[in-house]
């Protein structure tokens, strides 16, 4: 499981990049939403819930698709199709996927980061 590459903000930039202070707002926001999911969806996984598994992916794959992850989506969309794998195959993949998502909130982190840095107008 990777995330593929550093998440890019093009969608983001597009919409907030004349407010710098709304837009770190939002980046706050997704990290926020970001680590809700993760934690469902890993928590789903671990006990073997397809549903909530499936029904938390597709919540997820929206934002993931507008940061260009498409990787990440599907190595995400891969454990759906392992809920009945082995309690160990469920660790190494979970642990994999908290992996991903360390890196995907240290790329936001970056981002906030250095709009904290620019001057504002």
């Amino acid at each position: 499981m990777s995330i593929g590459s550093h998440a890019d903000f093009s969608y983001y930039e597009q919409i907030f990049g004349r407010n710098p202070e709304r837009y770190r707002r939002v980046l706050h926001l997704l990290q926020e939403e970001l680590s809700d999911y993760f934690q469902s969806i890993r928590q789903s996984y671990l006990q073997g819930d397809a549903q909530g598994l499936r029904r938390n992916i597709h919540r997820l794959n929206p934002q993931l698709d507008m940061l260009q992850l498409s990787a990440l989506r599907q190595s995400i969309d891969e454990l759906g199709r392992t809920t009945t794998a082995s309690m160990h195959v469920k660790d190494q993949l979970s642990s994999n996927l908290h992996q991903c998502f360390v890196q995907l909130q240290d790329d936001i982190a970056r981002k906030i980061a250095q709009l904290s840095s620019e001057p504002t107008t």
